[in-house]
């Protein structure tokens, strides 16, 4: 039933149709600058922080009657802190995917190169739908691990390697 209240059951409960829903709420709070910290304090266990956010949502969600869609990272960004803050985030991520693409671009073809472009490429397909903490922790989660298994496969690799040359 709120599905239909808030989207008017007049078509598909698509991720635009929040977005225009974000842009025309008033939200209660806007987190700013906390909602790119708290991607990175997700980490810290409940115990030490009491108040930890619930899901990653630091804004105000109200204007979807419990509807479980989002307006996406750029509808985030709006609802945390309006026009402006939205335009600066969107550039600030820009540049910082630039950077991202830039240093995976200059690796030397290999096992790593090729398994950081599959994920920035298949998270790069979600982006839009995503918000800042989810997008964080997918790179997190996907790229630490190929990070850790390529040194270890070459720290590896290098010791049967040398043990070879011994004997």
């Amino acid at each position: 039933q709120n599905w239909w209240a808030f989207f008017n059951s007049s078509g598909d409960m698509n991720i635009f149709d929040t977005f225009v829903a974000a842009i025309e709420s008033t939200p209660q709070s806007q987190p700013y600058l906390f909602a790119w910290i708290y991607s990175f304090l997700h980490w810290i266990p409940r115990g030490f922080w009491p108040g930890k956010p619930v899901g990653g949502m630091l804004v105000d969600m109200s204007f979807t009657q419990g509807a479980p869609f989002h307006p996406g990272l750029i509808g985030f960004y709006y609802l945390d802190g309006g026009l402006f803050w939205m335009l600066g985030s969107c550039l600030m991520t820009g540049i910082l995917l630039y950077f991202i693409d830039r240093s995976v671009f200059q690796l030397k073809p290999g096992y790593l190169k090729s398994a950081l472009y599959g994920i920035i490429i298949i998270n790069g397909m979600y982006f839009a739908r995503g918000y800042l903490h989810f997008q964080v922790m997918q790179y997190l989660y996907m790229i630490l691990p190929v990070i850790l298994l390529s040194y270890c496969s070459r720290k590896f690799g290098a010791f049967k390697k040398k043990k070879l040359l011994q004997s």
